[in-house]
């Protein structure tokens, strides 16, 4: 069996105070390690490893059981992005995601 862990990309700097958008500039450029994710949290950089391979099943068993109550314009997926609050200066992957 071969699992890939995949690492979440951003495509652009968000917009937001200069710090964060220097946060994100550096989040862009590091070399993570396999299997490890980096994150904004708080307005601070920070890595953990990436754990979609262990809960998977428990992600798509959570997929599974609030697709029928997500809005039908929403998406729902746990896809490895990045996702960017610039005025609380965060920029993470959520697991699980639903939006519109």
């Amino acid at each position: 069996m071969t699992l890939m862990l995949e690492q979440p990309q951003t495509t652009e700097v968000p917009h937001g105070s200069a710090r964060f958008e220097a946060l994100c500039r550096t989040l862009l450029t590091m070399d993570v390690p396999e299997g490890y994710r980096a994150e904004i949290v708080g307005g601070n950089i920070v890595m953990s490893p990436w754990s979609k391979g262990f809960y998977l099943p428990i992600m798509e068993s959570i997929q599974d059981q609030l697709k029928p109550h997500r809005p039908s314009d929403h998406t729902m997926s746990a896809a490895p992005f990045l996702f960017t609050f610039p005025g609380e200066e965060r920029a993470y992957g959520p697991d699980i995601y639903a939006a519109a």
